[in-house]
């Protein structure tokens, strides 16, 4: 038989070991719980500025956006005046065309008016000299 004296040693180490094996394991798995504790702080830091982000960009998106729209009613805006510069600019062209138009045809009509008097002229000259005067 074992004497109990050896057996109360045995059950006392194997306690212990126990004990320290458990003790072991609670230190690793605190750790574990630090490790993950800390990448979830990361995370959440992580996450955090992805947040700020996405509203810094979503207020710029909107900056940008209002931006455009002016841009895009002034774009309109200057269309919409060109057109009517074109329009009074065409205008003015056929006014004008008309009035040259109308110029020239009034100097024509002054030059054969004017070549018509120096035909006249000349003529009348010419009969009073072929003419033998009679008096």
């Amino acid at each position: 038989m074992i004497p109990p004296s050896l057996v109360d040693h045995f059950l006392t180490l194997s306690f212990s070991c126990m004990f320290l094996g458990q003790e072991q394991r609670v230190r690793e798995m605190e750790q574990r719980v630090k490790q993950q504790s800390a990448e979830v702080e990361n995370a959440d830091q992580f996450q955090q500025k992805v947040m700020q982000e996405k509203v810094r960009l979503e207020v710029q998106t909107a900056s940008l956006s209002a931006k455009l729209q002016e841009a895009n009613k002034r774009i309109t805006m200057l269309q919409k005046e060109k057109e009517q510069q074109s329009e009074q600019h065409e205008e003015n062209v056929m006014k004008l065309q008309a009035k040259h138009e109308t110029d020239i045809s009034h100097l024509h009509r002054e030059h054969a008016l004017s070549a018509a008097k120096v035909y006249i002229t000349i003529t009348y000259h010419l009969f009073l000299n072929v003419l033998p005067t009679v008096y």
